[in-house]
């Protein structure tokens, strides 16, 4: 299934990137982010909005775990160009990866955050933070602050995910709550945290819900 927006065609999958983004778009002032980073990227469809929005400039990098990453590869791949896509094969030897050297989308491993230098506007995740345990995320969040992220944009389960009940079930030792986000982030302010109308509720009382940091000044 298809919706149109802004005369372009998307996924329904695309809506909760767009939701998130109109949030964004009401403490931006007018300063559009150029360069974006997203952990758990799917197949890239971050990506493919935001290519879409005909910013000059613009840069998307998708951070994600094999084989993830290379789905993302191919997708972003097919609906921009093998030129516009910078790859795990293209850059698996280097030492140091240089963000202002990079084309419209690169997808990465995840291991390859640690090469990344240069500066990020915005950082995005959306769901698989709550997948992950604390000390993962807490990990992954100060490479996000190692790279100077204006803006933390993320959709977390409010309640957590499941605790898992043995080895066997599924769920995570300790969940991830949209407080603990404060506490890991403490060189960024909450600007806005939402679960209607940008979020969700789900018909069991479940809260899908967004959050929106800005760095401190």
């Amino acid at each position: 299934e298809q919706f149109e927006f802004d005369g372009k065609k998307f996924s329904r999958s695309s809506l909760n990137y767009l939701l998130g983004l109109a949030m964004l778009k009401k403490h931006l002032k007018g300063n559009v982010p150029k360069t974006v980073l997203e952990i758990g990227g799917g197949f890239g469809t971050l990506g493919e909005v935001l290519s879409s929005s005909g910013i000059d400039g613009f840069r998307y990098i998708d951070i994600d775990i094999p084989p993830t990453s290379y789905v993302a590869q191919v997708y972003l791949s097919h609906v921009l160009g093998e030129k516009n896509v910078c790859t795990y094969e293209k850059t698996h030897e280097r030492s140091r990866i240089d963000i202002d050297t990079l084309p419209k989308a690169s997808v990465f491993c995840s291991w390859q955050i640690e090469k990344l230098k240069g500066k990020v506007d915005l950082f995005v995740n959306f769901i698989s933070f709550q997948e992950m345990e604390p000390h993962i995320v807490k990990n992954y969040l100060s490479h996000v602050a190692r790279l100077g992220t204006e803006w933390v944009l993320l959709r977390n389960m409010k309640e957590g995910k499941n605790v898992r009940k043995d080895k066997n079930s599924v769920g995570v030792e300790i969940p991830i709550l949209s407080d603990d986000y404060k506490t890991m982030l403490n060189d960024y302010e909450l600007v806005e945290r939402n679960i209607i109308p940008f979020g969700y509720r789900t018909v069991d009382n479940f809260n899908s819900e967004l959050l929106l940091f800005r760095r401190k000044k």
